[in-house]
């Protein structure tokens, strides 16, 4: 293996250990984003790289993946257990299903149990907005995080990913848990 596949193989494993800590300490919104880059086809199409990974960090990444699909891991996500970050997706999704799938009135009344979902669900928003997290900024990902190249097109990535690994062999199968 060469050198440069042993260092994607790394950082991969990384990001797979970072969203496990994300998801530990309900940090579900960065947890969502790291494990849809992971899954992105730019990285997925690295088949050499992928068939590389540990058997546990397949794993992991599998359980990471299972907890942001929307069939089964969102259920996982429950707003009542100290979010620190949620999942915005989830919240404008619960409250958009909450107010096309329930009429405004029941018999000519004001629809209560809507009216008391739709609290809840812009409630919890607000719960979070008003909490005090003490961030402080890390020089280190400050500086990572400035000197990131230009946003390349998936045409660009793929071609990319193209130079570094043929495509020879068959895909890696690791799309199908996403959401």
């Amino acid at each position: 293996m060469s050198e440069a596949r042993k260092t994607r193989v790394r950082l991969i494993e990384k990001f797979v250990r970072i969203a496990e800590n994300l998801y530990r300490i309900r940090n579900f919104h960065t947890h969502t984003a790291i494990i849809n880059g992971l899954c992105h086809q730019a990285v997925c199409s690295l088949n050499q790289t992928m068939q590389d990974l540990t058997p546990r960090c397949r794993s992991d990444l599998d359980q990471q993946m299972f907890y942001v699909g929307k069939e089964t891991g969102w259920k996982s996500y429950s707003p009542s257990e100290g979010i620190r970050l949620p999942i915005i997706d989830v919240i404008l999704s619960d409250i958009m299903s909450l107010e096309d799938a329930q009429p405004d009135e029941v018999n000519g009344l004001i629809n209560y149990e809507k009216c008391k979902a739709l609290y809840e669900s812009v409630g919890l928003v607000q719960c979070i907005q008003q909490r005090n997290y003490n961030l402080q900024p890390v020089v280190q990902i400050t500086k990572i995080i400035t000197k990131l190249p230009e946003i390349m097109s998936l045409d660009e990535m793929l071609e990319a990913g193209n130079k570094v690994e043929s495509r020879k062999q068959t895909a890696v199968n690791i799309t199908q848990a996403l959401p």
